[in-house]
């Protein structure tokens, strides 16, 4: 798989949720590079601003009478071609900056843990559902991923609700949460790692496997050879899967990893 950030291939990183390895060297990069064209976001505009005062107290009335009985020459055209200059410069850094936050944004939403803005989309779905979408209370409201992280689920907007503390406890079958951020792997993320180990390594792996229209999981071992994105029964999403020579069918065959448990290398 190749990393979504150098396109070089990657077999040593963070797993994401489309199967691909991200550099983690890679990131740190891109994450460096974001902050330090806002931080020359920062001194540039700051300066900006500081011209065009500057600017405007030239181009006053105490100023232009000076100007009248003392000849002394004025420099607001150089001042108008330096803020012209930094005007251009601005709109160049903030479109590098856009880019950037857009990679990111894209990579963050197939983390399968928290991501590194996770704070910055709960704040927005806080602001986007106001209420549980479940019970339309507005008291003890967390932000809950409709298919979980664990199941495949991804942290795109569209896959985040609010519920109030009472329903999420019951889409979850909890009585309490145990949260977990930072690189916290899920049931998901190991199950890819290990498959991406299978195929590094060339061995097999063993597995549960459970259908749509199955009533009980079946035991397969199968030897991989690639990862790859099916489309989803619902023709809007993706589901990651696995393809390899299945020694229960002897053919090959391509299985979800969300339908897959209790997996092991042999």
């Amino acid at each position: 798989m190749l990393c979504p950030i150098c396109n070089q291939e990657s077999t040593n990183g963070i797993s994401l949720a489309d199967g691909r390895v991200l550099h983690r060297a890679c990131l740190i990069i891109k994450q460096n590079q974001k902050n330090e064209i806002h931080s020359q976001i920062a001194l540039e505009s700051n300066r900006l601003k500081k011209l065009e005062k500057k600017l405007a107290i030239g181009q006053g009335l105490l100023s232009q009478v000076k100007k009248f009985f003392l000849g002394k020459p004025s420099n607001a055209s150089e001042i108008k071609n330096e803020i012209e200059e930094l005007v251009n410069q601005l709109a160049d850094l903030r479109g590098e900056e856009e880019i950037i936050i857009a990679l990111l944004q894209s990579i963050y939403e197939i983390y399968l843990s928290y991501p590194p803005d996770w704070e910055e989309r709960r704040d927005f779905i806080r602001k986007r559902d106001q209420v549980c979408k479940q019970c339309r209370s507005n008291r003890y409201l967390h932000v809950h991923h409709v298919i979980s992280l664990g199941k495949g689920g991804t942290n795109r907007l569209d896959n985040l609700i609010l519920l109030c503390d009472r329903c999420h406890k019951k889409r979850h079958k909890v009585s309490d949460f145990k949260y977990s951020s930072g690189d916290h792997k899920t049931a998901f993320s190991k199950r890819l790692s290990l498959i991406n180990e299978a195929i590094r390594s060339g061995k097999e792996i063993e597995f549960l496997y459970k259908k749509p229209e199955d009533k009980s999981f079946r035991k397969r071992t199968v030897k991989p050879s690639e990862l790859k994105n099916a489309a989803h029964r619902d023709g809007i999403n993706s589901t990651l899967c696995v393809r390899g020579y299945c020694y229960l069918r002897k053919a090959e065959r391509v299985f979800a990893l969300k339908r897959m448990k209790g997996l092991k290398i042999r």
